[in-house]
């Protein structure tokens, strides 16, 4: 019996089927493992294939760990804390969603300082 996702992954390269039956449970709907499962077998690649297979993904989650623990730069920090607003926590989601985890929270920290810093010299000049 065929599903809907016999063709999908058809498609995909072997690392990227290493990568969705490794993944953990939940990640993906139980059909699509079950046709990577399939189209991985159906293959039928030898212990170096499979092993070059394994670097690709090894290399891929390396880099997505670098990506999310880059910081964010001096000059977005002076531009946060210059112009907190709406477009600071669009650009927030936006960078959080890219798998920029440390940038989007130092910027989220520093888009609450530059409100502070607003509210607090909004308070001074009316209570003095």
């Amino acid at each position: 019996m065929a599903n809907n996702f016999d063709l999908v992954m058809s498609g995909r390269t072997d690392a990227e089927l290493l990568k969705i039956l490794n993944s953990p449970e939940g990640d993906y709907q139980p059909a699509a493992v079950e046709s990577a499962r399939n189209e991985f077998a159906k293959r039928n690649l030898s212990v170096e294939q499979v092993a070059i297979a394994e670097q690709e993904v090894e290399a891929d989650n390396k880099i997505i760990a670098e990506k999310a623990n880059l910081p964010l730069g001096i000059g977005w920090i002076i531009l946060i804390l210059l112009f907190p607003g709406i477009a600071v926590l669009v650009l927030y989601f936006v960078i959080k969603d890219l798998g920029y985890d440390r940038k989007s929270k130092e910027m989220f920290r520093w888009f609450l300082y530059g409100i502070g810093i607003r509210i607090g010299i909004f308070l001074l000049i009316q209570f003095l």
